[in-house]
């Protein structure tokens, strides 16, 4: 949210592009997936599955992306009529070790959730090696739900459901708003993309039993 290199280039008047957004946003070009609406997509899929208690292993609070996604669990969840139960919240900071931690903990809750959310894949890997070291199976006990889509999703035991992110896509089009903005020309229609991601769907989401 407040990060010192984005102003350091503004004062320097230093040509860069940037990869998310913050409030500051209309201060620099960027370009951006809508992570709200991925999170939204999860919380769909795993309702019309069947679960309603929804587990929530979110980003790092600093992150300006924390509030983004967090906002669109809330607004599905609504919608949909769910409740968010704050035991089942968890703050992650992106690594396997508090992915398995978070699963740790909300498992332990009297009332544990049939369903996780977690905010990259790397995160869900840690919450699935937890629910399989309980002898649990992972989808048919515990269905797990990542976000980025890495190349490891579609290759783990048992498959990742997460939210897909088109990196080339937005790679590419981060290189050509950079070069627009170091030659000058005209960004209007290239700067501020929000790029909507997709559900994939694999094997670590089904019904509750």
């Amino acid at each position: 949210e407040h990060d010192p290199r984005i102003a350091y280039m503004l004062d320097q008047a230093f040509p860069f592009v940037v990869f998310g957004r913050n409030s500051s946003q209309n201060e620099f070009h960027w370009i951006d997936v809508d992570g709200a609406y991925g999170i939204q997509l999860a919380v769909r899929h795993l309702a019309e599955l069947g679960h309603r208690r929804i587990g929530y292993v979110g980003p790092p609070s600093e992150q300006s992306l924390a509030q983004q996604r967090w906002e669109g669990f809330v607004r599905e969840m609504g919608a949909l009529e769910l409740t968010i139960d704050g035991d089942l919240v968890f703050e992650g900071d992106f690594t396997e070790r508090t992915g398995q931690t978070s699963a740790h903990y909300l498992l332990d809750q009297p009332n544990p959730p049939t369903a996780i959310i977690c905010n990259n894949d790397r995160m869900a890997f840690g919450a699935m090696r937890e629910i399989q070291s309980r002898g649990m199976t992972v989808g048919r006990e515990v269905s797990v739900v990542g976000f980025d889509d890495l190349p490891l999703a579609r290759y783990s035991h048992p498959a990742l459901t997460t939210i897909h992110q088109p990196v080339q896509e937005i790679g590419q089009m981060l290189f050509r708003l950079l070069r627009a903005v170091i030659q000058g020309k005209p960004t209007e229609g290239m700067s501020g993309q929000l790029i909507q991601p997709t559900l994939q769907v694999r094997q670590t989401t089904q019904p509750p039993v």
